[in-house]
């Protein structure tokens, strides 16, 4: 019996979701789950990296000005983590994958 294979090529993709990364104030989407790239670059592994660190920094700032960050204050400190992250990481992914 002959065994046949297939391939096929599949364009890299790249992108960033489109609905919200968080669910209002207790749980929150980074990295690959919230923007894919392709692997040739190594943009996934330093996106995620700074999406924690962006995070990070912002839930810190929270936390020193009052102790145990309720949901409303969490949910904001979110919503502006991903306008901010949301709009770097289609700056970078546009850099290496769009014709300039």
């Amino acid at each position: 019996m002959t065994q046949s294979h297939q391939a096929a090529a599949v364009p890299f993709e790249e992108g960033v979701l489109s609905t919200p990364w968080n669910n209002g104030g207790r749980d929150v989407l980074l990295g690959d789950s919230v923007h894919k790239a392709t692997v040739n670059p190594g943009l996934g592994p330093n996106l995620a990296a700074d999406n924690i660190c962006h995070l990070v920094n912002e839930v810190i700032a929270l936390i020193r000005q009052g102790g145990k960050p309720t949901k409303a204050p969490l949910g904001h400190v979110y919503e502006v983590y991903e306008k901010k992250q949301a709009c770097y990481v289609d700056r970078c992914s546009f850099g290496v994958y769009r014709p300039v």
